[in-house]
This record gives structure tokens, C-alpha cells and sequence, in this order.
């Protein structure tokens, strides 16, 4: 998804015309629990401190890529709730469609705020 403009998304400036891509984030607390219910865990790295430093370097490689890369909070709950409603397993596929559809949540939510009259 490419922005024609730079907005904020959690305090964050994303856009000015780069093509932006959502990355599953997660939290130190979270992780066991992410883990756990991915059907996919053998691919998850064993520890958060290890799935981290490979995460910062996949978001590393994509921005001097030249893409803007938007982190995107993946909670067990809310994930587990998103996927039973699209009848999708927890996975790596259902990972990154997730983080895809906060980045297109995001570029809507943006262009509502710039539409609203000052």
C-alpha cells in the first residue's frame, strides 16, 4: 500500500508516498502465549529476546529497501478472535494478513482525519 501523504498512526509519522508494509509486533509478555497457539510455532524463534533481534533485522532490511514499515501489536486475544472470525488458523499467512490489514485500517483512518473539516 502506498501513501500519496505522511499521517500518524500511534504517534508515529508513516507514508510521504513509500510503500508501507504492517510487521507482526509482539510483546516480552505476550510471546509465550503467541507462541503457544500459532500452529506454526516451530518457525516463531524459541525466545522473545531471539525472535526480536530477527524481527529488527527483517524491519532494518525492508526500510533500506526503501519501505516504510509499520509495527502492528499482535495480541493473543484480539488475534485469536480475528482469525475464529475469518475462519483462518494462527499462522504466519494470518500474521502478516493481519498486520496488512491494521496498515490499510490505518491509511483509512487517516484519509476520514484529513477529510474532516478544521
Amino acid at each position: 500500500m502506498c501513501l500519496p501523504y505522511v499521517m500518524k498512526h500511534g504517534g508515529e509519522m508513516i507514508g510521504a508516498g513509500r510503500r508501507v508494509i504492517g510487521l507482526p509486533w509482539y510483546s516480552r509478555d505476550d510471546y509465550p502465549a503467541i507462541r503457544s497457539m500459532m500452529v506454526d510455532a516451530h518457525v516463531l524463534a524459541s525466545t522473545y529476546d531471539q525472535w526480536r533481534m530477527a524481527a529488527e533485522n527483517n524491519e532494518r532490511v525492508a526500510q533500506e529497501a526503501g519501505l516504510e514499515v509499520m509495527r502492528v501489536m499482535i495480541e493473543p486475544e484480539e488475534f485469536a478472535t480475528w482469525c475464529a472470525k475469518r475462519n483462518l488458523e494462527p499462522d504466519s499467512r494470518a500474521r502478516s494478513q493481519r498486520a496488512q490489514e491494521a496498515v490499510q485500517e490505518a491509511v483509512q483512518e487517516a484519509v476520514q482525519e484529513r477529510q474532516q473539516p478544521e
